[in-house]
């Protein structure tokens, strides 16, 4: 999908609308703010990102739907992760290499026809475990404009960041497992992500039977 192709929903843009960092790399690309969101939304791009007055360059990467172009397609299903990891950059997809390998089985299906993100289009440094403020700041009107036009019917939130990001920064995945939720009319369950699992095989378990409500 090509970023003029698509409009932004009026009222997300209302509750959400871009931060100061996006209007800037809007101003340093010589466009408005949200035709400079049109962009993020639809193509994988190398920005310039500020995290506390440091600025790194970033190959910040757009959802799809897999086997797709980069894009917010309109799919029945969401699947919200955490952070772009190394295959992912890449493949300029997410979910590649042996993360989606453990989600292909947990679901037991390919990602064909699925609309894939993460709350972090890109990877963070080595060693960074949290997700700093500025890049949330950033990144939260990407991720509910994409929700607002992909329109899923059933979203599978994968890890705490994921959670946080759609449910509130006090929802936990032990409040919320083994339970499925609405979510504006969208079913919604839980689960750990299944990076993780790649450093801890005791997980696998427990996220597979998640899977399975998912699906």
């Amino acid at each position: 999908m090509e970023w003029f192709e698509i409009e932004l929903d009026e009222q997300t843009l209302k509750d959400y609308p871009p931060d100061a960092q996006l209007c800037r790399l809007a101003e340093l690309h010589g466009t408005d703010p949200e035709t400079m969101m049109k962009r993020l939304l639809c193509e994988n791009l190398t920005l310039p990102l500020e995290d506390r007055g440091d600025t790194a360059h970033k190959f910040h990467i757009a959802g799809h739907v897999g086997g797709l172009s980069p894009g917010p397609e309109p799919s029945s299903v969401m699947i919200i992760g955490r952070q772009a990891g190394e295959e992912e950059e890449r493949a300029g997809k997410f979910f590649a290499g042996p993360c989606g390998t453990e989600l292909r089985k947990g679901i037991n299906h390919d990602l064909s026809g699925l609309y894939l993100t993460n709350v972090l289009k890109f990877r963070l440094p080595m060693g960074m475990k949290r997700i700093p403020a500025d890049y949330l700041k950033f990144e939260t009107p990407l991720l509910m404009q994409e929700l607002a036009l992909v329109q899923p019917m059933f979203i599978f939130l994968l890890g705490a960041d994921a959670i946080k990001a759609l449910l509130g920064k006090k929802a936990t995945l032990t409040r919320y497992r083994s339970a499925v939720l609405d979510w504006h009319g969208a079913k919604v369950v839980c689960s750990v992500n299944p990076a993780q699992i790649l450093y801890d095989p005791s997980l696998a378990a427990g996220f597979y039977q998640d899977a399975r409500m998912f699906v």
